[in-house]
């Protein structure tokens, strides 16, 4: 081996963020003029987060039926045009779902294969708030429960799971 050569390919970090800025960026333009605003951002979660701004009980009279503090996030998006507010959490869930995937070991080309499987882009276009849920497995189990428990059809085995094995490490102490 010669001097100065480079055994193995390197991408300099900033072209790294260049890249997935210029990514996202192009997943919140097709989102924002090519998708349809969908009926679950528009008649349910900003309708309820905008009632929670008010004052007023996000769940009368709206099919809104997860816990309120999954409505806390949303609030800054909530106040911005639909198609707009639209679009950033299109964006976002797609972020929130491969950083996740990234965080948990997956490989790039995993990662690209799940952000493009017929779930995920399910997520994208119905602008749920599923997005919050893969966070919770991020964080300690004491704040992650309070994401998983979101949409408890998807998050209540782990939290089961979490309770069995704080009971197993430490008795009722350390599950409460």
């Amino acid at each position: 081996m010669t001097s100065g050569t480079i055994t193995k390919t390197q991408i300099h970090p900033k072209l790294k963020i260049l890249f997935l800025f210029s990514i996202t960026l192009l997943v919140f333009l097709i989102i924002y003029f090519f998708l349809p605003v969908r009926t679950h951002w528009i008649e349910i979660y900003r309708p309820a987060t905008l009632r929670i701004l008010s004052g007023r009980n996000p769940y009368d009279g709206i099919n809104f039926f997860n816990p309120p503090w999954a409505l806390i996030p949303l609030i800054p998006i909530a106040i911005l045009p639909e198609k707009l507010g639209n679009a950033i959490l299109g964006t976002i869930t797609l972020f929130s779902f491969g950083y996740t995937a990234f965080k948990l070991g997956a490989k790039p080309l995993t990662i690209f294969f799940f952000l493009t499987s017929p779930i995920t882009l399910y997520n994208l276009i119905q602008v749920n708030v599923d997005w919050l849920i893969p966070w919770g497995l991020l964080l300690p189990p004491q704040i992650g429960l309070f994401f998983i428990l979101i949409k408890p059809q998807l998050g209540a085995f782990l939290a089961l799971y979490w309770f069995y094995d704080s009971w197993k490490k430490g008795g009722i102490r350390l599950v409460f």
